[in-house]
């Protein structure tokens, strides 16, 4: 099933990435880091997770449930010609 990419989405993974390098950096600086690189691990875990959570979660809605799109059609005939 095909689940479009919105703004959520790409923050999230956003986040997730972050998260993630922001860790990698935290460990590399050892003590001197001024936070936990456990702590930015778990954020990270918890970011991407609830991404992939709220991707599943729009999968599984019903294409129907969506806001209805309106389509194109074909102009009343009386709009089309002018009354004479």
């Amino acid at each position: 099933m095909n689940v479009r990419v919105g703004l959520g989405t790409i923050v999230g993974y956003l986040l997730t990435t972050l998260g993630a390098a922001a860790t990698a950096w935290a460990t590399a600086e050892g003590s001197s880091a001024h936070i936990s690189p456990g702590l930015l691990a778990v954020l990270t875990v918890v970011a991407g997770s609830l991404t992939s959570l709220g991707r599943m979660w729009q999968a599984k809605t019903p294409e129907g449930s969506e806001a209805p799109v309106e389509t194109l059609t074909a102009p009343p005939e009386s709009a089309v010609k002018p009354e004479a």
